[in-house]
């Protein structure tokens, strides 16, 4: 947020700061996010300390995977942390070489996962 801040304050027309409140309001988003702030913790960095966003549909990104699950990947890119949704790269991911692949997703398929509810009556 304070990237995106100072981001737009020296270029209003920078699409930083909404792309930030969408981070914020797209519960598929900000899922992605606490994703990859577990995987900053997994390796020891505290995540306040880092640009951590989410990919935009249609960005090439370049980076080293930090972390995944069945859902998203945590990658390090010259310009920080870049989460993207697991289905836009590929099954097999490399260890510790670059990957780059095109954003696609809108994070829609990306949620919390809901404890399962006992829908039987007493």
């Amino acid at each position: 947020m304070i990237e995106a801040s100072i981001e737009t304050t020296s270029d209003p027309s920078s699409p930083a700061m909404k792309h930030a409140i969408e981070d914020a309001m797209n519960p598929g988003r900000r899922e992605a996010l606490r994703s990859a702030f577990e995987d900053l913790r997994k390796v020891g960095e505290e995540p306040l300390q880092h640009h951590v966003r989410t990919a935009r549909a249609g960005e090439e990104i370049t980076g080293t995977v930090l972390g995944h699950s069945n859902r998203v990947a945590s990658l390090v890119t010259d310009q920080g942390i870049v989460v993207a949704d697991r289905t836009d790269l590929p099954e097999r991911l490399p260890d510790d070489e670059d990957i780059t692949f095109t954003a696609r997703s809108d994070f829609s398929r990306v949620r919390r996962e809901q404890p399962a509810q006992d829908h039987t009556r007493s």
